[in-house]
C-alpha cells in the first residue's frame, strides 16, 4: 500500500491558526489515512496592505505602467485583484519558499478544507503506481473533469481550478517564486496562465501532470465547510 509520505518529502497544510474546525478535520484525515504533515499558517488578508504592495510594485494593479503590456492576459490594462484573493496567493508562496529553504526535492500541499473522495486510498495507490520518474507539478484535486480515460495520470499543458491538493517539485517552487511578483492573478490563474501554459509570458513549466480522478475535493465548494469569504469577511461563527 502506498502512503502519501512515500512519495513526497514533506506534506504541508495551509491553514489559518484560528480555523480550529478545519485543523481538527485535517488531523482526523491524517489519522485515518496514515500520513504525517505540518501546518503552515495561512496569510490573513486583513494583514495585507495593498497600497504597500502597489508602491513596491508587487501587484500588477489596474492601470499600472511598470509591468503589463498587450502581451499580458490583461492586454496591458492591469489586473483587478481583490485583496481577498491575495491571502491564498501569499500563503502558497510561503510554502514554496519553505520547500526552497529546506532544499526539499518536492512537497505535497493541501488546503485545510481539502477532503478525500470515497475510496481515496485505493485510487491513490493506482495513481502512485503511474507516477512519472520526473515531474514538476502533479495536481491530485481539481474542480473540472477529464474526458473519460483509462489512464490514471495524464500530462497536462494547463492548470486546473483549485489548489487544495497538489505536489510541486523544488525546481517548480523555485521558478514559481522567482516569477511570482508582481501578483497578477489568483492562485489558480497564476499556476495556469503564468506557470504552466506556454503563453502570456508564462514559465511554460515542463513535466506537469494531473490524476484523471479528482482525489482531493474542495470542502468549501462541496459545502462541507464555510468558505473563507463568509467565515472571515462576514465574521460568521466557526
Amino acid at each position: 500500500m502506498y502512503r502519501l509520505n512515500d512519495y513526497f518529502d514533506k506534506i504541508y497544510v495551509i491553514s489559518l491558526p484560528a480555523a480550529s474546525k478545519r485543523r481538527e478535520h485535517i488531523k482526523k484525515l491524517s489519522k485515518d489515512f496514515g500520513f504525517e504533515f505540518e501546518f503552515v499558517d495561512a496569510v490573513d488578508f486583513k494583514s495585507i496592505d495593498i497600497e504597500v504592495l502597489k508602491k513596491e510594485e508587487k501587484i500588477a494593479y489596474l492601470g499600472n505602467t511598470f509591468f503589463c503590456t498587450k502581451k499580458c492576459t490583461c492586454n496591458g490594462l492591469g489586473h483587478d485583484l481583490d485583496i481577498r484573493q491575495l491571502g491564498p496567493n501569499l500563503s502558497h508562496f510561503k510554502v514554496w519558499n519553505k520547500i526552497i529553504d529546506l532544499n526539499l526535492s518536492n512537497a505535497l500541499i493541501l488546503e485545510d478544507d481539502c477532503h478525500f473522495k470515497p475510496g481515496f486510498q485505493k485510487s491513490f495507490n493506482e495513481v502512485a503506481k503511474n507516477f512519472p520518474k520526473k515531474w514538476n507539478y502533479i495536481c491530485l484535486g481539481r474542480n473540472n473533469k477529464f474526458k473519460k480515460s483509462k489512464k490514471k495520470i495524464q500530462k497536462i499543458k494547463r492548470g486546473f481550478s483549485g489548489g487544495q491538493l497538489y505536489g510541486i517539485s523544488h525546481y517548480a517552487a523555485l521558478k514559481s517564486v522567482e516569477h511570482f511578483f508582481p501578483m497578477r492573478a489568483n492562485l489558480d490563474g497564476y499556476l495556469d496562465y503564468f506557470v504552466i501554459q506556454k503563453r502570456y509570458g508564462s514559465l511554460g513549466l515542463k513535466n506537469c501532470y494531473a490524476s484523471t480522478e479528482n482525489l482531493g475535493l474542495n470542502g468549501s465548494v462541496e459545502g462541507k465547510f464555510e468558505t473563507s469569504l463568509r467565515k472571515y469577511f462576514l465574521n460568521d461563527k466557526q
